[in-house]
């Protein structure tokens, strides 16, 4: 069992950092600051490139 609550936090660590920094991300688009957002999008998109197969997907969810 310590192992599986182990392993929660921290994918439960990731996915709060995820959501979150969406949220600062989104929210700096706002105010007119997208610089931010892109350099994270294009990051993702290449990672994804990188990676092929399913996660080539996955920065468009």
């Amino acid at each position: 069992m310590p192992h599986f609550l182990r392993v929660l936090a921290i994918v439960g660590t990731a996915a709060m950092l995820w959501v979150g920094g969406g949220i600062v991300l989104h929210g700096l688009e706002e105010f007119g600051v997208t610089a931010p957002g892109h350099v994270v999008h294009d990051i993702a998109h290449r990672a994804g490139e990188l990676s092929g197969g399913w996660a080539a997907r996955c920065p468009g969810w």
